[in-house]
């Protein structure tokens, strides 16, 4: 949720301190992201069986490692689960946003998944005995 902040001086400083409340309360960036890295940074404990302290350690090491401050939004531009993807918000000083930006990108590059229908006859083959077809891939 949000907080009331009250700024009290003189009317220079008042107008200089809601300035810089404005700028840290729009996001520096927005990235969208999809569902599987969302699921890595933000782990849902129940299916894990993990700790609750479990929920968000992704997020937190990625905000350590910035010093960026991240957020899951709710909704992308206004809809909610639009086809998979999800938006973080990221605030923060520029050099912060750019790392994390980054940092996502990254994540993004290396836990990416696209889904495929196939005829059934083919799963087999596409898969090999034990998977083998599938882990030559990797």
């Amino acid at each position: 949720g949000s907080r009331l902040v009250k700024a009290v001086g003189p009317s220079t400083a008042v107008e200089k301190a809601a300035a810089m409340l404005r700028a840290w309360a729009a996001p520096a960036a927005r990235r969208e992201v999809s569902q599987l890295l969302l699921a890595r940074l933000v782990p849902k404990v129940a299916a894990l069986g993990a700790s609750s302290d479990a929920a968000g350690a992704g997020l937190a090491k990625l905000m350590s490692a910035s010093g960026a401050v991240l957020q899951v939004a709710s909704a992308v531009d206004g809809k909610q689960e639009d086809e998979g993807r999800r938006v973080v918000e990221i605030w923060g000083s520029p050099k912060a946003v750019v790392r994390a930006e980054g940092l996502l990108d990254e994540l993004s590059e290396r836990h990416a998944a696209a889904f495929f229908e196939i005829p059934r006859h083919a799963v087999a083959h596409a898969m090999g005995r034990g998977g083998v077809e599938l882990r030559k891939i990797e």
